[in-house]
């Protein structure tokens, strides 16, 4: 069997699902063309059962490094993407870089629920994630992305967030967001300055 070697993960904010059109399912289907036998192209929703994702990537891999690109929006940058990583990491295995668009903090606590909407929060990027870049937006009084704070600044680097002129729900169609995520699938790092 063929490892698989490289994997970008797609991961879409709440009430979204794999089974409707919305601005990460069409980064999802701007990425498909990678595709390969040693490349996977995926799209979760937010809460997806992230143990047994991680499983999946550490029991394909056939004991070779391998590389993993996460791009994800709302809930799923600011719920998913951590857990995704926290579970990677317990298997030894780095998030090579994530792209993030308006991160939004959830608690796990639904008593804490209510820190969605409060500035205060801060998003933890768990210690085996390399490089981080975030896309947010202001204009939105309810609701806008979290800053992201490095559970190891020496070991992940997270490059200055963007500004956007949209609101968050709109925040995941952006083109800034898709374009900044393919260019980093498939040329490795983004061309300085990308915004």
């Amino acid at each position: 069997m063929n490892a698989i070697r490289s994997w970008h993960i797609c991961i879409s904010g709440f009430r979204q699902d794999r089974g409707q059109p919305h601005g990460t399912w069409r980064l999802w289907r701007l990425l498909a063309p990678l595709r390969a036998p040693e490349v996977e192209v995926e799209l979760y929703p937010w809460n997806a059962d992230w143990a047994s994702i991680a499983e999946m990537i550490q029991l394909s891999k056939n004991g070779h490094a391998v590389r993993v690109h996460i791009y994800a929006y709302s809930w799923g940058a600011g719920s998913g993407f951590p857990w995704l990583a926290r579970e990677l990491h317990s298997r030894g295995i780095d998030v090579t870089a994530a792209v993030l668009s308006d991160p939004v903090y959830r608690s796990r606590l639904v008593s804490l629920r209510w820190l969605a909407f409060c500035r205060k929060p801060v998003i933890r990027v768990p210690a085996n994630v390399r490089k981080v870049w975030s896309y947010r937006q202001e204009l939105d009084p309810w609701i806008r992305g979290h800053r992201l704070v490095a559970d190891d600044p020496k070991r992940t680097t997270i490059f200055q967030e963007h500004i956007l002129g949209r609101r968050h729900a709109w925040m995941d169609d952006s083109p800034t967001w898709h374009a900044m995520s393919v260019a980093l699938a498939g040329a490795g790092t983004p061309k300085r300055g990308m915004k």
